[in-house]
């Protein structure tokens, strides 16, 4: 069963104007970003609370995969074991990609909803961004 929802993911067309509303106005934390070899974001991960967080993707490079081209991109799931849990869909009919590990060296997989909803699903290793991220920003919030 998800433990957690890990993150929802937007398709932003300005990052200049969309990264300061989300940091200085909202006041969410940049946990970490990827950049493309140009400099550009490939994705920046914002910090909501441990291991929680709001995905910002860049539309022009991202939406030709997708189902939508600005917005709502998916949601995803935190599973604690990604091959047992992407088994169970198999069983029950679902069709699931492949497991494959990602930039952030988290391991993933992904579905869609009847509707035709992007699911990703995610297990998170010691080793990963998020969690590396997570412990760094809230560690001040452990007793």
């Amino acid at each position: 069963m998800p433990k957690a929802l890990s993150h929802v993911a937007l398709l932003v067309h300005d990052f200049d104007i969309i990264l300061p509303f989300y940091t200085e106005t909202l006041g969410l934390r940049q946990a970490f970003r990827i950049d493309e070899a140009d400099g550009s974001p490939k994705l920046i991960y914002l910090a909501i609370a441990p291991m929680h967080f709001l995905e910002l993707l860049p539309s022009d490079k991202v939406a030709s995969t997708l189902p939508v081209e600005h917005g709502y991109a998916h949601i995803c799931l935190e599973v604690e074991d990604i091959q047992a849990y992407r088994d169970r869909l198999i069983s029950l009919g679902i069709a699931v990609t492949e497991v494959v590990t990602g930039f952030t060296r988290c391991k993933l997989c992904w579905i869609n909803d009847p509707e035709g909803n992007l699911i990703e699903l995610m297990e998170f290793p010691p080793d990963c961004m998020q969690r590396q991220a997570s412990q760094a920003l809230f560690a001040e919030d452990r007793i």
